[in-house]
């Protein structure tokens, strides 16, 4: 089923944006693709994480702050 390779690759990327929350490119790709499927509590988790980069963009910010509103 193709829905369940979709989700089983979405917790994959998840699990590696959670281990590496400097990859931003990733956090960013991973997070949106979660907002989408209504997973808000994963994306906030991994926005907040990731959030404590040194050079976190603004734009993952924005995106926390929609994820809490």
């Amino acid at each position: 089923d193709m829905r369940g390779d979709a989700k089983s690759a979405l917790e994959e990327y998840q699990r590696a944006a959670t281990f590496d929350p400097s990859n931003l490119r990733l956090v960013l790709d991973v997070s949106r693709r979660l907002i989408r499927n209504r997973e808000f509590t994963g994306a906030e988790q991994l926005l907040e994480r990731a959030s404590r980069e040194k050079d976190a963009p603004a734009n993952l910010h924005a995106l926390l702050g929609a994820v809490y509103t």
